[in-house]
């Protein structure tokens, strides 16, 4: 049987329209050919040993006028192999409960949700960018990025908007947040501890209102906090130390009180606590420790509390303590190890005060004149205070009038 016959008659056995149509168009294309050719043999009418093909049907053979149409609305049937294209971009809408990538569990599951309802963890993986969840614009719960060694990008998530939380904790690659510049909302707190290689905050700037607890800790190559400018009003924890490079805290300046600890420390090159001018209260704790070329605490003169702890310890360039002139100590007054401090003043409302420490330690302050401090406490003694004092390694040899 000739290849046109073949034809033909496979047309005659198709039950469906539209395989008889495609059927059809082959049989149309084969036909034309040969109408074109006469009688010659083309080469792909050779068979495999190089034969010429069968002669072309006669002229009567060539009438198409019984070939059918395709039915208007019909389509191809899909084969067995044939892929089945899943839903659009970003229009698989809410994935409910918690996520998690880990080192052999991909993003892939998430791919297309705009929200997660629960917290989404990207924990101990070996991907240096995550990629996949652009998509992603509401993370009720917290987001969690931490101990990914390789991770250098999070562009992944430059469509996010909200999140329950904020944590990026261990990344030592990661060297910008700026795909995060969409977010607005972070819950309830911030965490940026242990990224080595993160300069700044600059992608956080679009964060406004208030959070209840910014730790900002161990993140060496940071050198400002002015992606944190839109955070305002009351804290429960403001935590910066261990950022050795900053040199410039002035975003926090719209911060006004905090509820539990103001923590300061752990900085080599920043010499004013600019930023803090704004704070008036602080409820439990005041810590201000090692840092090596803080001078003055005067961005504290506007704070009236009555505190549980007042440490200001391990400052060498530290020469005056009277930005803390509206500050009580009831519990613990702790002045150790700054080199350059030479008086006591801006203590006077620990005196004064209504409440009086428990524990008062001034020790190892090599410009401090040991006169002084005992004139301190005996002051605090006359008053019938029966607390606890360490008094040693000051400046012996100064004299007081």
């Amino acid at each position: 049987m000739s290849r046109l016959t073949g034809l033909m008659a496979l047309y005659e056995k198709q039950e469906s329209p539209v395989t008889r149509f495609q059927t059809a168009a082959v049989l149309a294309a084969a036909l034309s050919a040969a109408a074109g050719c006469g009688t010659a043999h083309s080469t792909a009418d050779r068979d495999r040993d190089g034969e010429p093909g069968p002669d072309p049907l006669p002229d009567a053979a060539l009438d198409t006028d019984e070939i059918p149409e395709a039915p208007p609305d019909s389509a191809p049937d899909e084969g067995p192999d044939q892929e089945i294209e899943g839903p659009a971009p970003c229009e698989r809408g809410t994935y409910d409960g918690n996520y998690g990538v880990w080192l052999h569990r991909t993003v892939d599951d998430l791919v297309g949700h705009t929200r997660l309802t629960g917290r989404l963890d990207v924990e101990s993986t070996w991907l240096d960018a995550l990629v996949g969840l652009e998509c992603l614009e509401t993370v009720d719960g917290h987001l969690r990025i931490a101990w990914n060694t390789r991770l250098v990008s999070i562009e992944g998530l430059s469509g996010l908007r909200s999140v329950g939380g904020l944590v990026v904790d261990g990344n030592p690659q990661l060297t910008s947040l700026d795909p995060l510049s969409r977010l607005t909302s972070v819950g309830d707190r911030i965490v940026i501890v242990g990224n080595a290689s993160l300069s700044d905050l600059d992608g956080l700037g679009g964060i406004t209102g208030a959070v209840e607890e910014v730790f900002i800790d161990d993140n060496q190559a940071l050198t400002n906090l002015s992606g944190l400018g839109g955070i305002t009003g009351a804290v429960e924890v403001l935590r910066i130390t261990g950022n050795t490079a900053l040199t410039d805290i002035s975003g926090l300046s719209g911060i006004t009180s905090v509820g539990d600890e103001l923590s300061i420390g752990g900085t080599s090159a920043l010499t004013h606590l600019f930023g803090l001018s704004g704070v008036t209260s602080v409820e439990d704790s005041l810590v201000i420790d090692s840092n090596a070329a803080l001078t003055d605490l005067d961005d504290l003169a506007g704070v009236r509390s009555e505190l549980a702890l007042l440490d200001v310890s391990r400052n060498p360039a530290l020469t005056s303590l009277e930005g803390l002139a509206g500050v009580s100590v009831y519990w613990t007054l702790w002045i150790e190890e700054n080199d350059s401090l030479t008086s006591l003043d801006g203590l006077e409302a620990v005196v004064s005060g209504p409440e009086e420490p428990m524990l008062v330690w001034i020790t190892g302050n090599d410009s401090l004149p040991t006169c002084e401090v005992e004139a301190f406490v005996s002051r605090l003694r006359a008053q019938g205070w029966r607390g606890e004092s360490a008094i040693s390694s000051n400046d012996d040899s100064a004299t007081c009038e």
